[in-house]
């Protein structure tokens, strides 16, 4: 995998535009922008540690996937293999989040868990048997619920925009039924709101292909989460709901409580 792609999974997924990382590390837009399209050589070892500190990485991760560090490095190897199979299956935030979510769960290493989805929600941000044309009629609703009470018009309609584009960009199914649009901006701190939809949807938002064929029965949209690992680590957490049976049973719950009483029991 080129080494310019990599540095743009990496760049997006800190939240930095290309002007933003170019200023950090004194250089231009367009120099940044042929690196990543391949029209220049990788960075010199010096700037690469640059990027790395900006970017919150370690420098032999860069110095790797240039082909720059020692082969024997095993550990960099297996890193530059995950990030090599992200990037060749298209993989977002979202579905990244849910294999993070599995090495916790399979490997723990007694770290304190992230907040509990329950504690993002509150009864008014719980929307049962909703029926939408189409799947993304349901980042509408969210911005509604999501916005601070007495927002202006305005307000709403800019925070739809930014969930659609957002899932535009990078549809966010993690299979199992379950869709997880999320703005890592846009609040003060991690709120989310769920949609659960009487009537599964099998399409996505522009007709991007579901991960596992299941449609989507639940849309848990996530704001404020942050960038980098504090958003991967909630958006993990998010991504235990991709349970068939657990989506079952909140859907047939009788009121946003008892979905709220369900979710506090998820660990």
């Amino acid at each position: 995998m080129p080494f310019g792609a990599s540095l743009r999974l990496l760049r997006v997924e800190a939240g930095l535009s290309l002007k933003s990382l170019g200023h950090s590390i004194g250089v231009s837009t367009a120099y940044l922008s042929r690196v990543e399209n391949g029209h220049d050589a990788p960075p010199t070892p010096d700037r690469l540690r640059s990027i790395a500190d900006v970017l919150g990485l370690p420098v032999d991760l860069l110095l790797d996937l240039t082909g720059r560090a020692r082969v024997a490095e095993a550990p960099s190897l297996v890193g530059r293999a995950l990030l090599e199979e992200v990037v060749r299956r298209k993989l977002g935030p979202a579905q990244i989040a849910r294999v993070l979510d599995f090495i916790a769960r399979e490997f723990p290493e007694g770290a304190a868990p992230s907040a509990r989805i329950a504690d993002l929600l509150t009864p008014d941000r719980v929307l049962l048997g909703v029926r939408v044309g189409r799947v993304e009629d349901t980042l509408d609703l969210a911005a509604m619920r999501l916005a601070p009470p007495g927002a202006p018009e305005s307000l709403v309609a800019a925070l739809a925009a930014a969930l659609h584009a957002r899932e535009r960009a990078a549809p966010s199914a993690v299979g199992g039924g379950l869709l997880l649009p999320h703005a890592p901006d846009l609040a003060p701190a991690p709120t989310a709101c769920l949609v659960l939809l009487d009537t599964p949807c099998a399409g996505l938002h522009g007709g991007a292909p579901l991960p596992d064929d299941a449609p989507i029965r639940a849309v848990l949209v996530l704001v404020g989460i942050g960038h980098g690992a504090p958003g991967l680590a909630v958006l993990a957490r998010a991504a235990r709901l991709a349970d068939p049976e657990l989506l079952g049973q909140l859907a047939s719950a009788g009121s946003a409580r008892e979905v709220l009483a369900s979710l506090a029991l998820v660990r």
